[in-house]
């Protein structure tokens, strides 16, 4: 998946932003702007975080593969976890 927007995700009174360079770009809007309850602001951190989370699984995923690690629940989990990141919604 190399279709998302690159850069640093950060949360702002749960509106997402990321930024490459001098661009900013305005990824999304969570719960209620500027009246966040203690769930909109947790959703706004764990979408900010997405990114992230996603390389670093698939880093993982590599890695795990390479000490031949198959077969194993968390193998399961992770290739879950990727493949919903990567699927196209119709």
């Amino acid at each position: 998946m190399s279709n998302y927007t690159k850069g640093k995700w950060f949360n702002n009174g749960g509106r997402i932003y990321a930024q490459q360079g001098d661009d900013i770009r305005e990824i999304c809007d969570v719960g209620i702007i500027n009246s966040q309850t203690l769930e909109d602001t947790a959703n706004a951190r764990l979408i900010a975080a997405a990114p992230d989370l996603y390389e670093a699984t698939k880093a993982a995923q590599i890695m795990l593969l390479q000490t031949n690690w198959n077969g194993d629940e968390r193998m399961n989990i992770i290739g879950q976890a990727i493949a919903k990141a990567e699927k196209e919604q119709k």
